[in-house]
C-alpha cells in the first residue's frame, strides 16, 4: 500500500481513494478506470456520459468545458466483440461482469487520449491543476 499511497499522493488524491483506485501493474502506478472517472467528474473542467452501457458495449461522451458551455471532444467505445479479438472475453472477470469491465476499457480509453487528451499524463497534469 505504501507505493499506491505515494503515487495518489503525487496526483492529489487522499490516502483511501489510492488504496482503491491506484495499482501498480509492470512496476508502475495506473489509475483504475473509477478514479479516472470520478477525476474527470470532479475537476469541473471535464465531464463524461455514458451513451450506451450494456453487455455487449460501452460507448461514452467527453466534454470540456469552455466558458459556460460543454463542449464535445471526443468519444470512445469498447464492444464484447473487442474484448474477444484482443483475448480478453474468456477470462473469468469478463464472463462475469461484461458491463463493468465494457465501461473500464472505453474510460481509459477515453481518458488516456483517444478522446480527452494527447496523452493519459496530460489528462493528470490537467486534473491535478483542477484539483
Amino acid at each position: 500500500f505504501p507505493v499506491t499511497i505515494q503515487a495518489g499522493k503525487e496526483l492529489g488524491i487522499e490516502p483511501f481513494a489510492s488504496i482503491q483506485g491506484v495499482n501498480i501493474v509492470l512496476g508502475k502506478p495506473v489509475m483504475s478506470a473509477n478514479l479516472q472517472a470520478g477525476l474527470i467528474k470532479k475537476s469541473g473542467k471535464y465531464n463524461y456520459k455514458m451513451i450506451e452501457h450494456n453487455e455487449q458495449v460501452c460507448k461514452l461522451e467527453f466534454y470540456e468545458k469552455w466558458g459556460d458551455t460543454w463542449q464535445v471532444l471526443g468519444s470512445s467505445e469498447f464492444t464484447i466483440k473487442e474484448a474477444q479479438q484482443a483475448g480478453l472475453a474468456h477470462k473469468d472477470n469478463w464472463k462475469k461482469h461484461a458491463k463493468n469491465m465494457l465501461f473500464a476499457r472505453a474510460m481509459s480509453n477515453g481518458a488516456s487520449g483517444t478522446a480527452l487528451m494527447y496523452s493519459s499524463q496530460v489528462l493528470t497534469m490537467n486534473l491535478m491543476i483542477l484539483i
